[in-house]
């Protein structure tokens, strides 16, 4: 395959076709479980505090995971890993209606399923970020990011409403179903017949290499322009986590039906897929002109929704800002693959993405402060100065990441990766159905 090849001659790619559904399927089992599990544990009697503590611990252990699942995936055989990680979900998601139907599911088992999958789902997500490389050309990594998000947003869009319906069945069928999902991914992955070192360069690692759990944050510190950029990309996903619960409390506060209120933060998986189809066309600009556009698009939408109090207003901004999402995170991705070592891919991607999303989690805290104290027009004028400096702040490594994006004068060609669904998109994360499966973290998140 390539460089021109299109998305039909990618898909004919066994190994890549089964890799991609295998992530899709798994994804839309994740956001239907991710909806019930605060669901659950109300339905069981148990506080919304619990059910606050539940989310908090997958995403805290989660989080904590980041660097040695970076580690292990560049020191062992990624399609194992994931593989093992599949089936420690399984066992572990497979636990509660088993649980349920013997009569003992108590909250400890769901906060010790919450901590088992966070881990598992962090190892996973880098074994699978290092391991696209062996499934997709270099040449094809935009195309095959497109579609990654695409199927994301999807999956977004879709995975809330079936788990909704299915727990109105019983509420333990989401969880049945998400079960499921990872013997399929499991089947799939056994189908892909690549093994790491098949495709692309050798395995070998350069003399001196540094084989350090904590490598990737040393090589983000040397490469200044690459860690300005992840900065920056911090801001504004602290921005987009605390702009949705926002939005959520303003039409709330001003009366609009749920049912309106749902629609428009759907939109936001709209916004994303929209964006995947863009994404070859937008990265031509590099990233000197794609960031600041993207920093002072979200300034001047945030500044639209001061004056209007519209839900479909709301609606629509959000949207917009949403589509602009999968075009930014491949360029991080792509300046970070052509410039990391190889053999330290997992590490460094993991760093970014700890970086990246370090601050999101100060999002829904701080929107909830913020309407409470000031009101909606105050909170977007807020969010507009933080894009607007965060724009300002970012140009020298703007500068800095544009030179890196130049192919790198080596003697073998530079790679472009594809992310994996469970880490993407670290930036520009724009959903507030449930913090632990919104695209903010992009990946595939647990409950």
């Amino acid at each position: 395959m390539t460089g021109a090849a299109g998305s039909i001659s990618l898909w004919r790619d066994r190994d890549y076709r089964n890799y991609r559904v295998s992530r899709a399927v798994s994804l839309l089992g994740s956001h239907m479980s991710g909806l019930a599990f605060p669901l659950l544990v109300l339905g069981m009697g148990e506080s919304a505090v619990k059910a606050g503590l539940l989310g908090t611990c997958a995403v805290v252990v989660g989080t904590l995971s980041k660097l040695p699942a970076g580690h292990l995936a560049d020191r062992f055989d990624q399609k194992r890993l994931m593989l093992a990680m599949d089936a420690v979900r399984l066992a572990a998601v497979g636990s509660i209606p088993l649980a349920a139907a013997l009569g003992h599911l108590t909250f400890p088992q769901l906060v010790a399923v919450a901590l088992v999958e966070g881990v598992a789902t962090a190892i996973f997500g880098s074994a699978a970020m290092v391991f696209v490389r062996v499934v997709v050309p270099p040449a094809q990594f935009a195309l095959a990011m497109s579609q990654s998000q695409r199927i994301f947003g999807i999956a977004a869009l879709v995975g809330p409403m079936l788990g909704g319906a299915l727990y109105a069945v019983d509420p333990f069928l989401p969880f049945v179903v998400d079960t499921v999902s990872y013997a399929v991914s499991g089947v799939l992955l056994l189908g892909v017949s690549a093994r790491p070192g098949e495709r692309g360069r050798g395995e070998d690692e350069p003399a001196g290499e540094d084989r350090r759990v904590t490598a990737g944050l040393r090589w983000l510190a040397a490469h200044r322009g690459v860690l300005g950029l992840t900065a920056f990309c911090a801001v504004l996903n602290l921005v987009g986590a605390a702009s949705g619960l926002a939005a959520v409390l303003v039409m709330s506060g001003q009366g609009v039906p749920s049912g309106v209120i749902g629609i428009v933060m759907a939109c936001t998986g709209c916004g994303v897929v929209a964006g995947s189809l863009v994404v070859t066309r937008v990265m031509k600009l590099g990233p000197v002109r794609l960031y600041p556009a993207v920093g002072l698009l979200w300034a001047g939408s945030f500044g639209i929704l001061s004056l209007s109090q519209s839900p479909w207003v709301m609606g629509a901004c959000l949207t917009f800002m949403a589509a602009l999402g999968p075009s930014a995170s491949v360029m991080l991705f792509q300046l970070v693959a052509e410039r990391s070592p190889r053999s330290m891919y997992g590490r460094v991607i993991a760093a970014q993405g700890l970086i990246s999303t370090s601050l999101a989690f100060a999002g829904p805290l701080l929107a909830g402060v913020m309407v409470a104290w000031f009101g909606g027009t105050t909170v977007w004028l807020v969010f507009a100065g933080l894009c607007l400096a965060a724009t300002l702040v970012a140009i020298p490594s703007l500068i800095e990441a544009g030179r890196a994006a130049e192919p790198a004068e080596t003697s073998e060609p530079a790679e472009t990766l594809e992310p994996a669904e469970t880490a993407e998109p670290d930036v520009l994360a724009h959903d507030v159905r449930d913090p632990r499966t919104g695209p903010e973290t992009r990946h595939e998140r647990r409950p």
